[in-house]
Protein backbone atom coordinates (compact mmCIF):
# COMPACT_ATOMS: atom_id res chain seq x y z
CA UNK A 1 0.00 0.00 0.00
CA UNK A 2 1.36 3.66 -0.75
CA UNK A 3 1.37 6.18 2.06
CA UNK A 4 3.08 9.22 3.30
CA UNK A 5 3.86 8.52 6.99
CA UNK A 6 2.35 11.64 9.00
CA UNK A 7 5.56 12.54 10.65
CA UNK A 8 7.09 13.01 7.19
CA UNK A 9 8.79 16.51 7.36
CA UNK A 10 6.61 18.73 4.36
CA UNK A 11 3.38 16.65 4.90
CA UNK A 12 1.56 19.92 6.23
CA UNK A 13 3.94 22.35 4.48
CA UNK A 14 1.45 24.29 1.49
CA UNK A 15 3.08 23.71 -2.10
CA UNK A 16 5.40 21.53 -0.92
CA UNK A 17 5.02 17.57 -2.01
CA UNK A 18 4.16 15.68 1.00
CA UNK A 19 6.66 12.57 0.18
CA UNK A 20 9.54 15.14 0.77
CA UNK A 21 11.49 14.46 3.25
CA UNK A 22 14.91 15.98 2.48
CA UNK A 23 15.70 18.48 0.05
CA UNK A 24 19.16 19.69 -2.12
CA UNK A 25 19.83 16.64 -3.88
CA UNK A 26 21.71 16.72 -7.10
CA UNK A 27 21.76 13.34 -8.18
CA UNK A 28 21.47 10.94 -5.63
CA UNK A 29 22.77 7.31 -6.31
CA UNK A 30 22.09 4.87 -3.22
CA UNK A 31 20.81 5.43 0.08
CA UNK A 32 21.60 3.20 3.02
CA UNK A 33 20.22 3.17 6.22
CA UNK A 34 22.60 1.98 9.70
CA UNK A 35 20.93 -0.99 11.28
CA UNK A 36 22.34 -0.18 14.67
CA UNK A 37 20.88 3.40 15.15
CA UNK A 38 18.78 4.02 11.93
CA UNK A 39 21.00 7.23 10.39
CA UNK A 40 20.53 7.31 6.16
CA UNK A 41 23.46 7.64 4.38
CA UNK A 42 23.15 8.74 0.85
CA UNK A 43 25.63 9.22 -2.52
CA UNK A 44 25.21 11.90 -4.57
CA UNK A 45 27.06 12.69 -7.46
CA UNK A 46 27.99 16.34 -8.07
CA UNK A 47 27.93 18.73 -11.40
CA UNK A 48 31.50 18.12 -12.42
CA UNK A 49 33.77 19.35 -9.30
CA UNK A 50 32.51 17.76 -5.98
CA UNK A 51 31.60 13.71 -5.10
CA UNK A 52 30.01 13.44 -1.90
CA UNK A 53 28.38 11.06 0.92
CA UNK A 54 25.72 12.58 3.23
CA UNK A 55 23.62 12.15 5.88
CA UNK A 56 20.18 12.32 5.12
CA UNK A 57 17.54 13.39 8.15
CA UNK A 58 14.23 14.62 8.39
CA UNK A 59 13.89 17.83 6.44
CA UNK A 60 17.15 18.63 5.67
CA UNK A 61 19.06 20.92 3.18
CA UNK A 62 21.48 19.43 1.47
CA UNK A 63 22.62 21.87 -0.06
CA UNK A 64 21.99 21.79 -4.11
CA UNK A 65 22.23 23.85 -6.52
CA UNK A 66 23.48 26.80 -4.07
CA UNK A 67 26.33 24.13 -2.41
CA UNK A 68 28.13 21.70 -4.35
CA UNK A 69 29.32 19.49 -0.99
CA UNK A 70 30.85 21.86 1.15
CA UNK A 71 32.04 24.51 -1.75
CA UNK A 72 29.37 27.50 -3.07
CA UNK A 73 28.30 25.97 -6.41
CA UNK A 74 29.47 28.90 -9.13
CA UNK A 75 28.93 26.92 -12.73
CA UNK A 76 29.18 23.67 -14.32
CA UNK A 77 33.13 24.25 -14.13
CA UNK A 78 33.62 26.39 -10.44
CA UNK A 79 32.91 25.79 -6.89
CA UNK A 80 34.01 28.90 -4.39
CA UNK A 81 36.81 27.99 -1.96
CA UNK A 82 35.97 31.02 -0.01
CA UNK A 83 33.80 30.46 3.22
CA UNK A 84 33.33 27.10 2.80
CA UNK A 85 30.28 24.86 4.94
CA UNK A 86 28.80 28.34 5.81
CA UNK A 87 25.32 28.16 5.81
CA UNK A 88 24.09 26.80 9.26
CA UNK A 89 21.10 25.41 7.52
CA UNK A 90 22.47 23.49 5.07
CA UNK A 91 23.43 19.58 6.16
CA UNK A 92 26.83 19.22 4.68
CA UNK A 93 28.35 16.13 3.26
CA UNK A 94 30.37 13.10 5.68
CA UNK A 95 32.93 12.73 3.65
CA UNK A 96 33.51 14.55 -0.46
CA UNK A 97 36.13 13.98 -2.85
CA UNK A 98 37.22 16.32 -6.19
CA UNK A 99 36.07 14.43 -9.06
CA UNK A 100 39.14 14.79 -10.89
CA UNK A 101 41.39 14.36 -7.66
CA UNK A 102 44.30 12.23 -9.00
CA UNK A 103 45.62 10.72 -5.62
CA UNK A 104 42.25 9.13 -4.76
CA UNK A 105 41.04 8.08 -8.50
CA UNK A 106 44.26 8.26 -11.26
CA UNK A 107 41.92 7.61 -13.81
CA UNK A 108 40.55 11.35 -13.62
CA UNK A 109 37.02 10.95 -13.47
CA UNK A 110 34.45 9.79 -10.65
CA UNK A 111 30.52 8.98 -9.32
CA UNK A 112 29.82 8.94 -5.98
CA UNK A 113 27.86 5.35 -5.84
CA UNK A 114 26.72 3.11 -2.34
CA UNK A 115 26.24 3.85 1.10
CA UNK A 116 26.56 1.27 3.36
CA UNK A 117 27.46 1.24 7.11
CA UNK A 118 28.84 -2.70 7.79
CA UNK A 119 28.21 -4.10 10.79
CA UNK A 120 29.48 -7.55 11.27
CA UNK A 121 32.57 -9.47 12.28
CA UNK A 122 33.29 -11.10 9.02
CA UNK A 123 35.85 -8.21 8.32
CA UNK A 124 36.44 -6.75 11.69
CA UNK A 125 38.28 -4.12 9.93
CA UNK A 126 35.61 -2.95 8.50
CA UNK A 127 33.13 -3.38 10.90
CA UNK A 128 31.63 0.25 12.12
CA UNK A 129 32.51 1.61 8.90
CA UNK A 130 30.42 3.52 6.01
CA UNK A 131 31.51 2.18 2.51
CA UNK A 132 31.20 3.91 -0.39
CA UNK A 133 32.29 3.37 -4.02
CA UNK A 134 33.54 5.09 -6.96
CA UNK A 135 32.72 4.58 -10.60
CA UNK A 136 33.74 4.15 -13.04
CA UNK A 137 36.82 3.61 -11.05
CA UNK A 138 35.57 0.63 -9.09
CA UNK A 139 37.43 2.01 -6.29
CA UNK A 140 35.56 0.93 -2.94
CA UNK A 141 35.97 3.80 0.47
CA UNK A 142 35.37 3.85 3.92
CA UNK A 143 35.19 5.90 6.90
CA UNK A 144 33.98 6.09 10.12
CA UNK A 145 30.48 5.42 10.57
CA UNK A 146 30.36 5.63 14.21
CA UNK A 147 32.87 8.92 15.01
CA UNK A 148 31.13 11.13 12.27
CA UNK A 149 33.10 14.45 11.57
CA UNK A 150 31.44 17.54 12.61
CA UNK A 151 32.49 20.89 11.00
CA UNK A 152 35.05 19.20 8.52
CA UNK A 153 35.43 15.34 7.52
CA UNK A 154 37.44 11.97 8.02
CA UNK A 155 39.97 10.83 6.20
CA UNK A 156 39.01 9.21 3.52
CA UNK A 157 40.18 5.21 3.32
CA UNK A 158 40.77 2.49 0.34
CA UNK A 159 39.48 -1.16 0.60
CA UNK A 160 41.71 -3.52 -1.97
CA UNK A 161 41.14 -7.01 -2.24
CA UNK A 162 42.81 -10.11 -2.15
CA UNK A 163 41.24 -13.33 -3.65
CA UNK A 164 44.12 -15.38 -1.44
CA UNK A 165 47.78 -14.92 0.09
CA UNK A 166 49.45 -14.75 -2.37
CA UNK A 167 47.26 -12.62 -4.48
CA UNK A 168 48.05 -8.70 -5.56
CA UNK A 169 45.58 -6.44 -4.16
CA UNK A 170 42.90 -5.65 -6.25
CA UNK A 171 39.97 -3.23 -6.61
CA UNK A 172 36.49 -4.04 -6.04
CA UNK A 173 35.42 -3.81 -10.01
CA UNK A 174 38.54 -5.71 -10.89
CA UNK A 175 37.35 -9.17 -8.86
CA UNK A 176 33.57 -8.88 -9.75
Amino acid sequence: KYGVPSTNPFVTTAGALPEIYAYGVRNAQRFGWDARNGAMFMSDIGQNIVEEVSPVTAGANLGWNTWEGSYRFVSQRAVSTEAPRSDPKVTYPIVEWGQLDPILLPSNSSASVGALVYRSNRVPQLNGRLLFGDMPSGELFHVSADELPAGGQDAIRRVLFKTDAAATPRTFLAII
